[in-house]
């Protein structure tokens, strides 16, 4: 989903303030979608707009994604991105065999590079389509990155993420949203490789399709949010963390 469909919805559910640059969490309690029993996670309660500038922008994952409290935790060990807490009866028994084998200590280390791996884990064994696998490894990416302090895995994940927007964008069946997006996200994982004439190249595409866009197009947003982003995506240097110093 491109970052204006996100605040549209989230602002019709009244989870967006579009002027305080600050973010807040409410509490929530689930039920542990392993055990059953009683979890505390938390969702956002304000932010606004602004997110859509912070470093994360270069990756296209945003709040709540990239900050701890949107990776939820429960008891049993299970961790998920978000509100991502159903699943088939296969993926449960998977999952909570792969969590009992599990040291007791590791299954309750909360410590961001011990419940990003159970993540990490926990979503081999599940059934995912394409584009929820590539949001997934991008998210995994920039939290590893900043939360975990580990950018070789970082990389490795944006690698992941990398072959399915390169695979995706070679079929027609792509959403137009996805197409802009995958656009800008591989040509940046691509240029942060030192492989900067495929990445200019994935830009120039980009902005062709930016300028076929009509002014009342749905997409009209999303496409001049992107092309206020050109400038900076084409200093990002090889190697290092992919988002710019400030």
């Amino acid at each position: 989903m491109t970052p204006r469909r996100v605040l549209c919805l989230l602002l019709a559910l009244g989870l967006g303030t579009p002027t305080a640059e600050a973010t807040t969490w409410g509490g929530k309690r689930i039920d542990d979608p392993i055990d059953g029993e009683a979890c505390e996670v938390a969702e956002p309660a304000s932010f606004g707009s602004y997110i859509y500038q912070w470093p994360e922008k270069y990756d296209q994952v945003f709040f709540p994604l990239t900050q701890p409290q949107g990776w939820w935790r429960c008891g049993s060990g299970y961790v998920s991105l978000i509100g991502d807490t159903t699943l088939s009866a296969e993926e449960r028994q998977a999952i909570a065999a792969y969590l009992a084998a599990l040291p007791s200590d590791q299954r309750a280390a909360d410590a961001p590079a011990d419940f990003l791996r159970r993540a990490e884990a926990i979503y081999a064994l599940r059934t995912t389509g394409a584009e929820r696998r590539c949001l997934l490894h991008r998210a995994l990416a920039f939290a590893f990155e900043t939360m975990a302090g580990e950018p070789d895995v970082a990389q490795r994940h944006r690698q992941a993420a990398l072959d399915i927007m390169l695979e995706r964008l070679a079929q027609p069946d792509l959403a137009p949203g996805q197409v802009l997006e995958y656009l800008f996200v591989s040509s940046n994982y691509l240029r942060e490789q030192g492989i900067t004439e495929r990445a200019d190249r994935l830009l120039a595409q980009l902005q062709k399709e930016i300028g076929a866009l009509p002014q009342d197009d749905p997409l009209a947003d999303y496409a001049g949010y992107l092309r206020g982003l050109l400038d900076d995506a084409r200093q990002i240097a090889p190697g290092g963390r992919l988002a710019l110093e400030p």
